[in-house]
């Protein structure tokens, strides 16, 4: 009791996403419960239904987490925060760099900007679909401009503990140049919505292909800081 827990689970069911599309790869944590509804964190405090929280984490998909959990548990023995930022940083570049599967890492990245090039046909509602799809780039998750900036300042504060390190500063800047250039992104995709011209689209690939070599140059400079 009084352990705040992460989820893993399909948006499409939450409330707050009004059904709009399916992702099972989401996570939220909810931090308490009565008997009609969960409370949780999503970007801010709100609360779910427990029909809905439970149909969401056990909906099945692609990434889906078979009702994944987890808490965080402090151990005493903890590892120096300067010892543990180039084994996290190898890790997330290997990662990024040789991605299991196409939609991940850079190649996922220069698949969007190959894909997005078919938005406007796809797409019933042009105008609605493709500004929503700019906020969750600008705004939300993990795939636009909200992680880039976040993981921006993240590199730069590990420059404390390796000043002067060239490959954690090369790194840093390169994300700063990926946080903008994801932005103007949605920029672009929102100009595409509001005026139904392909030429902004076109804009927002051609960034997005570049915006892949960015991103892949800076992980080659975390794979080894040290």
């Amino acid at each position: 009791m009084g352990i705040p827990v992460g989820l893993q689970l399909d948006c499409y069911h939450l409330e707050h996403f009004n059904h709009s599309y399916h992702f099972a790869g989401h996570f939220i944590t909810i931090y308490g419960f009565d008997s009609e509804y969960a409370y949780v964190l999503d970007g801010e405090k709100l609360k779910v239904s427990l029909e809905n929280l439970e149909k969401a984490r056990f909906e099945k998909g692609q990434m889906f987490g078979k009702a994944l959990s987890y808490t965080i548990k402090k151990n005493n023995n903890m590892t120096s925060v300067k010892e543990v930022i180039p084994i996290a940083l190898n890790g997330i570049a290997k990662e990024f760099l040789y991605p299991p599967m196409k939609c991940f890492g850079y190649l996922g990245i220069q698949k969007l900007g190959r894909e997005m090039l078919k938005w406007l046909k796809c797409t019933p509602n042009p105008k609605q679909d493709l500004i929503e799809q700019a906020g969750m780039m600008e705004d939300a998750g993990t795939g636009g401009a909200i992680f880039r900036n976040l993981f921006r300042d993240f590199l730069y504060e590990c420059l404390e503990y390796y000043s002067g390190n060239q490959n954690l500063t090369k790194a840093a800047d390169l994300y700063k140049n990926a946080a903008s250039n994801w932005s103007k992104i949605a920029q672009l995709i929102i100009k595409t919505g509001e005026s139904g011209e392909m030429k902004y689209l076109e804009q927002a690939s051609k960034m997005c292909l570049e915006t892949a070599c960015i991103e892949k140059k800076a992980m080659e400079h975390l794979i080894s800081i040290c």
